[in-house]
């Protein structure tokens, strides 16, 4: 073959590779619609409280990753110390005991234990997919929703079950807490 047809050949193949390189890699991650789908779900629930305690529509807006949120200038509007239906619904029977958000939010329902669970599904899921690991994303977490409180739990886990396994136990606690079953003293 003639030298310059195969040069030709090569430039042409070359130039295909880094045309369609940004395609190969726009793949998209897997745990993304998961990840959709338990933020849809919380904000239904949310939703949901915030229908059934009265809180008007314009009380509520979309806030990081698309959460609803309570707006902050609102929220003293909306809970009360624990004493509004809000509280109860959102924060379970004891809402004081459990702790009241400064900032509430789909991210806080069942007294903010959905959110550490389904961090725990999907630890769970990526250890499924990749032979066990740790799900290494937001400096060293599985924590998909980026909440600053949710940083340190699943940190120094040595297997993705390990990680899941964390973050079960802290929305354990958390739910507990929406139960009014708090550890003693």
């Amino acid at each position: 073959m003639n030298m310059r047809k195969i040069v030709v050949i090569g430039g042409l193949a070359a130039g295909a590779a880094f045309a369609l390189a940004p395609l190969a890699s726009a793949v998209p991650d897997p745990l993304t619609p998961v990840v959709d789908g338990e933020i849809a779900s919380m904000n239904f629930l949310f939703g949901t409280d915030t229908f059934l305690s009265g809180v008007p529509s314009g009380d509520i807006e979309i806030g990081p990753q698309g959460f609803d949120i309570i707006k902050p200038a609102d929220v003293h509007t909306v809970q009360d110390d624990g004493k509004t239906l809000f509280d109860f619904l959102v924060y379970g029977l004891n809402p004081t005991a459990a702790g009241l958000a400064t900032d509430p939010g789909a991210y806080t329902v069942y007294n903010g234990a959905m959110v550490p669970f389904d961090d725990g599904i999907n630890s769970l899921l990526f250890a499924m997919m990749h032979g066990g690991a740790v799900l290494d994303w937001d400096g060293g977490t599985g924590d998909l929703f980026g909440g600053n409180s949710m940083m340190d739990i699943a940190n120094g886990a040595t297997s993705g079950w390990g990680e899941a396994a964390s973050y079960f136990q802290f929305a354990w606690g958390d739910l507990m807490g929406y139960f009014g079953i708090f550890p003693p003293a």
